[in-house]
Protein backbone atom coordinates (compact mmCIF):
# COMPACT_ATOMS: atom_id res chain seq x y z
CA UNK A 1 0.00 0.00 0.00
CA UNK A 2 0.65 3.81 -0.96
CA UNK A 3 1.87 5.40 2.93
CA UNK A 4 -0.11 8.37 4.15
CA UNK A 5 0.80 11.22 5.70
CA UNK A 6 -1.09 11.01 9.41
CA UNK A 7 -3.21 14.42 7.93
CA UNK A 8 -3.97 11.81 4.40
CA UNK A 9 -4.58 8.90 7.19
CA UNK A 10 -7.22 11.32 9.31
CA UNK A 11 -9.13 12.47 5.81
CA UNK A 12 -9.75 8.90 4.36
CA UNK A 13 -10.48 7.82 7.74
CA UNK A 14 -13.29 10.32 8.25
CA UNK A 15 -14.18 9.56 4.42
CA UNK A 16 -14.92 5.82 4.27
CA UNK A 17 -16.67 6.43 7.74
CA UNK A 18 -19.60 8.75 6.29
CA UNK A 19 -19.34 6.51 3.05
CA UNK A 20 -20.41 3.78 5.34
CA UNK A 21 -22.99 5.58 7.25
CA UNK A 22 -24.87 7.65 4.03
CA UNK A 23 -23.66 5.55 1.23
CA UNK A 24 -23.65 8.85 -0.50
CA UNK A 25 -20.43 10.41 -2.14
CA UNK A 26 -18.31 12.45 0.25
CA UNK A 27 -17.23 16.07 -0.87
CA UNK A 28 -14.86 18.80 0.84
CA UNK A 29 -17.52 20.49 2.44
CA UNK A 30 -18.80 18.25 4.20
CA UNK A 31 -15.26 17.11 6.28
CA UNK A 32 -14.56 21.13 6.39
CA UNK A 33 -17.66 21.55 9.15
CA UNK A 34 -16.21 19.29 11.77
CA UNK A 35 -14.04 21.86 13.86
CA UNK A 36 -11.96 18.96 15.29
CA UNK A 37 -10.35 18.76 11.54
CA UNK A 38 -8.82 22.59 11.80
CA UNK A 39 -8.77 22.57 8.06
CA UNK A 40 -10.75 24.58 5.77
CA UNK A 41 -12.66 23.15 2.72
CA UNK A 42 -9.85 23.99 0.01
CA UNK A 43 -7.12 22.21 2.12
CA UNK A 44 -9.42 19.01 2.27
CA UNK A 45 -9.96 19.25 -1.24
CA UNK A 46 -6.27 19.10 -1.89
CA UNK A 47 -5.86 16.03 0.29
CA UNK A 48 -8.72 14.19 -0.91
CA UNK A 49 -6.67 15.23 -4.96
CA UNK A 50 -3.86 13.14 -2.94
CA UNK A 51 -5.77 10.11 -2.14
CA UNK A 52 -7.05 9.97 -5.54
CA UNK A 53 -3.91 10.44 -6.81
CA UNK A 54 -2.85 7.44 -4.90
CA UNK A 55 -5.54 5.45 -5.33
CA UNK A 56 -7.49 5.24 -2.31
CA UNK A 57 -10.28 7.47 -3.55
CA UNK A 58 -12.12 8.04 -6.72
CA UNK A 59 -14.89 10.51 -8.26
CA UNK A 60 -17.72 8.64 -9.64
CA UNK A 61 -19.05 11.82 -11.29
CA UNK A 62 -17.01 15.28 -12.05
CA UNK A 63 -19.22 17.05 -9.99
CA UNK A 64 -19.50 14.12 -7.32
CA UNK A 65 -17.90 13.86 -4.27
CA UNK A 66 -15.75 10.67 -3.24
CA UNK A 67 -16.27 7.66 -1.94
CA UNK A 68 -13.53 5.13 -1.30
CA UNK A 69 -11.91 2.78 -3.80
CA UNK A 70 -11.14 -1.53 -2.97
CA UNK A 71 -7.74 0.01 -1.88
CA UNK A 72 -9.32 2.70 0.03
CA UNK A 73 -11.24 0.50 2.45
CA UNK A 74 -7.84 -2.09 2.41
CA UNK A 75 -5.83 0.81 4.16
CA UNK A 76 -8.94 1.78 6.70
CA UNK A 77 -9.35 -1.91 7.83
CA UNK A 78 -5.50 -2.63 7.94
CA UNK A 79 -4.26 1.19 9.21
CA UNK A 80 -7.44 2.75 10.58
CA UNK A 81 -10.21 0.90 12.24
CA UNK A 82 -8.82 0.10 15.33
CA UNK A 83 -9.48 -2.38 17.86
CA UNK A 84 -13.91 -2.73 18.17
CA UNK A 85 -15.89 -4.46 21.33
CA UNK A 86 -18.85 -6.37 20.60
CA UNK A 87 -21.84 -4.51 22.21
CA UNK A 88 -23.62 -6.50 25.02
CA UNK A 89 -26.69 -6.78 23.09
CA UNK A 90 -25.01 -8.26 20.26
CA UNK A 91 -23.17 -10.70 22.57
CA UNK A 92 -26.24 -11.57 24.12
CA UNK A 93 -28.33 -12.63 20.73
CA UNK A 94 -25.03 -14.37 19.75
CA UNK A 95 -24.67 -16.40 22.92
CA UNK A 96 -28.83 -17.15 23.23
CA UNK A 97 -28.40 -18.60 19.24
CA UNK A 98 -25.39 -20.43 20.31
CA UNK A 99 -26.58 -21.69 23.87
CA UNK A 100 -29.88 -23.36 22.32
CA UNK A 101 -27.72 -25.86 21.23
CA UNK A 102 -29.31 -29.50 22.09
CA UNK A 103 -27.17 -31.97 19.56
CA UNK A 104 -28.64 -31.40 16.84
CA UNK A 105 -25.72 -28.99 15.20
CA UNK A 106 -27.40 -28.37 11.96
CA UNK A 107 -30.42 -26.40 14.33
CA UNK A 108 -27.56 -24.52 16.15
CA UNK A 109 -25.97 -23.41 13.10
CA UNK A 110 -28.90 -22.34 11.42
CA UNK A 111 -29.91 -19.98 14.18
CA UNK A 112 -26.47 -18.91 14.42
CA UNK A 113 -26.63 -17.72 10.69
CA UNK A 114 -30.24 -16.20 10.82
CA UNK A 115 -28.54 -14.16 13.75
CA UNK A 116 -25.78 -13.19 12.36
CA UNK A 117 -28.28 -12.08 9.63
CA UNK A 118 -30.18 -9.77 11.56
CA UNK A 119 -27.19 -8.53 13.63
CA UNK A 120 -25.58 -7.23 10.82
CA UNK A 121 -28.24 -6.44 8.55
CA UNK A 122 -26.46 -8.11 5.67
CA UNK A 123 -26.26 -11.78 4.38
CA UNK A 124 -25.22 -14.28 7.58
CA UNK A 125 -23.86 -17.71 6.35
CA UNK A 126 -22.45 -20.31 7.62
CA UNK A 127 -20.66 -23.72 5.89
CA UNK A 128 -20.59 -26.94 7.77
CA UNK A 129 -17.48 -28.73 8.57
CA UNK A 130 -16.88 -31.10 6.75
CA UNK A 131 -18.37 -34.71 8.47
CA UNK A 132 -16.19 -36.60 6.19
CA UNK A 133 -13.08 -35.59 7.78
CA UNK A 134 -14.30 -36.30 11.37
CA UNK A 135 -13.38 -39.29 13.07
CA UNK A 136 -15.87 -42.36 13.09
CA UNK A 137 -18.00 -43.09 16.81
CA UNK A 138 -20.77 -45.39 16.29
CA UNK A 139 -23.52 -46.61 14.47
CA UNK A 140 -26.82 -46.93 16.20
CA UNK A 141 -29.92 -48.55 15.04
CA UNK A 142 -33.48 -47.44 16.02
CA UNK A 143 -36.62 -49.17 15.13
CA UNK A 144 -38.89 -46.78 13.74
CA UNK A 145 -41.96 -49.58 13.33
CA UNK A 146 -42.06 -53.18 11.98
CA UNK A 147 -40.67 -52.09 8.19
CA UNK A 148 -38.63 -49.17 9.02
CA UNK A 149 -35.24 -48.86 10.74
CA UNK A 150 -33.55 -45.62 11.81
CA UNK A 151 -29.41 -45.96 11.12
CA UNK A 152 -28.12 -43.00 13.00
CA UNK A 153 -23.99 -42.17 12.40
CA UNK A 154 -21.82 -40.26 14.98
CA UNK A 155 -18.95 -38.89 14.43
CA UNK A 156 -16.29 -36.56 16.45
CA UNK A 157 -17.48 -33.15 17.45
CA UNK A 158 -21.32 -34.65 17.99
CA UNK A 159 -22.12 -34.72 14.39
CA UNK A 160 -24.99 -36.81 13.09
CA UNK A 161 -26.32 -38.50 10.47
CA UNK A 162 -29.63 -40.30 10.20
CA UNK A 163 -30.76 -42.41 7.34
CA UNK A 164 -34.37 -43.95 7.06
CA UNK A 165 -33.67 -48.22 5.58
CA UNK A 166 -36.50 -50.41 5.01
CA UNK A 167 -36.12 -53.50 6.93
CA UNK A 168 -37.36 -57.09 7.49
CA UNK A 169 -37.81 -59.29 10.32
CA UNK A 170 -34.25 -60.92 9.90
CA UNK A 171 -33.03 -57.57 9.65
CA UNK A 172 -33.60 -57.57 13.71
CA UNK A 173 -31.65 -60.75 13.50
CA UNK A 174 -28.52 -61.61 15.81
CA UNK A 175 -26.38 -61.75 12.73
CA UNK A 176 -27.41 -57.93 12.21
CA UNK A 177 -26.63 -56.56 15.93
CA UNK A 178 -23.65 -58.56 15.70
CA UNK A 179 -22.58 -56.87 12.45
CA UNK A 180 -22.96 -53.58 13.66
CA UNK A 181 -21.35 -54.88 17.12
CA UNK A 182 -18.66 -55.88 14.88
CA UNK A 183 -18.28 -52.38 13.30
CA UNK A 184 -18.26 -49.83 16.23
CA UNK A 185 -15.75 -52.51 18.12
CA UNK A 186 -13.39 -52.05 14.50
CA UNK A 187 -14.33 -48.64 13.60
CA UNK A 188 -14.06 -46.43 16.55
CA UNK A 189 -11.56 -43.92 16.18
CA UNK A 190 -10.87 -44.23 12.68
CA UNK A 191 -11.65 -41.55 9.86
CA UNK A 192 -14.76 -41.53 8.36
CA UNK A 193 -13.12 -42.30 4.91
CA UNK A 194 -11.28 -45.31 5.97
CA UNK A 195 -14.22 -46.63 7.60
CA UNK A 196 -15.90 -46.09 4.96
CA UNK A 197 -13.66 -48.33 2.93
CA UNK A 198 -13.47 -50.31 5.78
CA UNK A 199 -17.14 -50.96 5.48
CA UNK A 200 -17.34 -51.80 1.96
CA UNK A 201 -14.74 -54.32 2.43
CA UNK A 202 -16.59 -56.30 4.93
CA UNK A 203 -19.79 -56.19 2.53
CA UNK A 204 -17.62 -57.72 0.30
CA UNK A 205 -16.28 -60.52 2.34
CA UNK A 206 -20.46 -61.19 3.85
CA UNK A 207 -21.96 -61.35 0.28
CA UNK A 208 -22.03 -65.13 -0.18
CA UNK A 209 -21.90 -66.07 3.39
CA UNK A 210 -24.19 -63.70 5.03
CA UNK A 211 -25.97 -62.03 2.10
CA UNK A 212 -28.84 -60.57 3.76
CA UNK A 213 -26.57 -58.44 6.21
CA UNK A 214 -24.59 -57.76 3.40
CA UNK A 215 -27.17 -56.41 1.51
CA UNK A 216 -28.00 -53.98 5.15
CA UNK A 217 -24.05 -53.10 5.11
CA UNK A 218 -24.11 -51.83 1.67
CA UNK A 219 -27.75 -49.73 2.49
CA UNK A 220 -25.72 -48.40 5.19
CA UNK A 221 -22.56 -47.45 3.84
CA UNK A 222 -24.73 -45.93 0.74
CA UNK A 223 -26.98 -43.51 2.82
CA UNK A 224 -24.83 -43.09 5.90
CA UNK A 225 -21.52 -42.34 4.26
CA UNK A 226 -22.39 -40.76 1.33
CA UNK A 227 -21.61 -36.86 1.42
CA UNK A 228 -22.19 -35.70 -1.79
CA UNK A 229 -25.29 -34.31 -1.86
CA UNK A 230 -25.03 -32.57 1.67
CA UNK A 231 -25.71 -29.01 2.02
CA UNK A 232 -22.57 -27.84 2.58
CA UNK A 233 -23.64 -24.10 3.78
CA UNK A 234 -26.49 -22.24 5.17
CA UNK A 235 -27.58 -18.73 4.08
CA UNK A 236 -29.88 -15.67 5.75
CA UNK A 237 -30.91 -12.34 5.10
CA UNK A 238 -31.01 -12.23 1.41
CA UNK A 239 -33.81 -9.45 1.68
CA UNK A 240 -31.03 -7.39 3.54
CA UNK A 241 -28.80 -7.12 1.14
CA UNK A 242 -30.89 -6.49 -1.48
CA UNK A 243 -32.38 -3.38 0.26
CA UNK A 244 -28.84 -1.60 0.42
CA UNK A 245 -28.73 1.00 -2.19
CA UNK A 246 -25.63 -0.32 -4.48
CA UNK A 247 -27.88 -3.08 -5.07
CA UNK A 248 -30.59 -0.76 -6.74
CA UNK A 249 -29.19 -1.42 -10.00
CA UNK A 250 -30.36 -4.32 -11.71
CA UNK A 251 -27.04 -5.61 -13.40
CA UNK A 252 -25.32 -5.24 -9.90
CA UNK A 253 -27.97 -7.44 -8.12
CA UNK A 254 -28.50 -9.89 -11.09
CA UNK A 255 -24.82 -10.80 -10.74
CA UNK A 256 -25.00 -11.20 -6.63
CA UNK A 257 -28.45 -13.26 -6.92
CA UNK A 258 -26.77 -15.29 -10.11
CA UNK A 259 -23.80 -16.39 -7.63
CA UNK A 260 -25.57 -16.96 -4.71
CA UNK A 261 -27.77 -19.96 -7.09
CA UNK A 262 -24.54 -21.16 -7.88
CA UNK A 263 -24.03 -23.54 -4.90
CA UNK A 264 -20.84 -25.10 -6.16
CA UNK A 265 -18.94 -21.63 -6.43
CA UNK A 266 -20.05 -20.28 -3.60
CA UNK A 267 -19.17 -23.04 -1.83
CA UNK A 268 -15.54 -23.58 -3.51
CA UNK A 269 -15.17 -19.65 -2.96
CA UNK A 270 -15.98 -19.93 1.44
CA UNK A 271 -14.24 -23.34 1.44
CA UNK A 272 -11.10 -21.56 0.13
CA UNK A 273 -11.47 -19.05 3.67
CA UNK A 274 -10.43 -21.91 5.81
CA UNK A 275 -7.00 -22.33 5.47
CA UNK A 276 -5.27 -20.37 6.97
CA UNK A 277 -7.97 -20.74 9.83
CA UNK A 278 -9.09 -17.60 11.53
CA UNK A 279 -10.51 -14.43 10.29
CA UNK A 280 -10.31 -13.05 7.01
CA UNK A 281 -11.80 -10.17 5.46
CA UNK A 282 -11.71 -9.41 1.45
CA UNK A 283 -13.00 -6.39 -0.48
CA UNK A 284 -14.00 -6.05 -3.59
CA UNK A 285 -11.71 -6.13 -6.72
CA UNK A 286 -9.54 -8.29 -4.46
CA UNK A 287 -12.01 -11.01 -5.15
CA UNK A 288 -11.33 -13.26 -8.39
CA UNK A 289 -15.23 -14.05 -8.83
CA UNK A 290 -16.38 -10.84 -10.83
CA UNK A 291 -19.63 -11.45 -9.31
CA UNK A 292 -18.79 -10.58 -5.93
CA UNK A 293 -16.45 -7.97 -6.97
CA UNK A 294 -19.13 -5.27 -5.67
CA UNK A 295 -19.16 -7.20 -1.78
CA UNK A 296 -17.01 -7.46 0.80
CA UNK A 297 -16.99 -10.57 3.15
CA UNK A 298 -15.89 -11.39 6.51
CA UNK A 299 -15.04 -14.96 7.31
CA UNK A 300 -13.49 -16.53 10.69
CA UNK A 301 -13.20 -20.61 11.18
CA UNK A 302 -14.77 -22.44 14.20
CA UNK A 303 -13.25 -26.17 14.62
CA UNK A 304 -14.73 -29.25 16.38
CA UNK A 305 -12.13 -31.74 16.46
CA UNK A 306 -10.86 -32.28 13.40
CA UNK A 307 -13.29 -30.50 11.69
CA UNK A 308 -13.57 -26.92 10.79
CA UNK A 309 -16.05 -24.55 9.17
CA UNK A 310 -16.82 -21.25 8.27
CA UNK A 311 -18.91 -18.58 9.67
CA UNK A 312 -19.01 -14.85 8.22
CA UNK A 313 -21.65 -11.89 6.63
CA UNK A 314 -21.73 -10.98 3.05
CA UNK A 315 -22.40 -7.55 1.90
CA UNK A 316 -21.30 -4.47 0.24
CA UNK A 317 -18.13 -3.11 0.14
CA UNK A 318 -20.11 -0.50 2.35
CA UNK A 319 -19.93 -2.69 5.15
CA UNK A 320 -19.47 -1.33 8.94
CA UNK A 321 -16.39 -3.37 9.58
CA UNK A 322 -15.56 -1.77 13.21
CA UNK A 323 -18.75 -3.85 13.97
CA UNK A 324 -18.86 -6.76 12.22
CA UNK A 325 -15.72 -7.86 12.58
CA UNK A 326 -15.69 -8.84 16.08
CA UNK A 327 -19.56 -9.76 16.04
CA UNK A 328 -17.85 -12.61 13.49
CA UNK A 329 -15.27 -13.56 15.57
CA UNK A 330 -17.00 -13.80 18.55
CA UNK A 331 -19.53 -16.00 17.03
CA UNK A 332 -16.52 -18.07 15.82
CA UNK A 333 -15.13 -18.16 19.25
CA UNK A 334 -18.81 -19.30 20.60
CA UNK A 335 -19.48 -22.02 18.19
CA UNK A 336 -16.51 -23.81 18.39
CA UNK A 337 -16.93 -23.63 22.20
CA UNK A 338 -19.71 -25.38 22.58
CA UNK A 339 -18.73 -28.00 19.96
CA UNK A 340 -16.18 -28.83 21.88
Amino acid sequence: MVPLTAREEEILKRLVRSFIQTAAPVGSALLAKDARLGLRSASVRRIMAILEEKGYVTQPHTSAGRIPTTEGYRYYVNELLGRRHLSGKARHIILEAVHSYNGDVDLLLENVSRSLAGLSRQLGIVVRPKIQLGVFERIQLLSVSSAKTMAVLTASGNFVKTAFIETKTERQSGDLKEAVRFLNNTLQGKPLLEAQAELKQLQSALVHKKAKVARFLQELEQRLFNFSHYEKYLLNGTRNILQQPEFSDVARVSRLIDLLEDRDILTHFLESREVPPGMRVTIGEEHAESRIQSCSVITSTYASGQVSGIVGIIGPTRLPYGTLIPLVEFTAQAISEILN
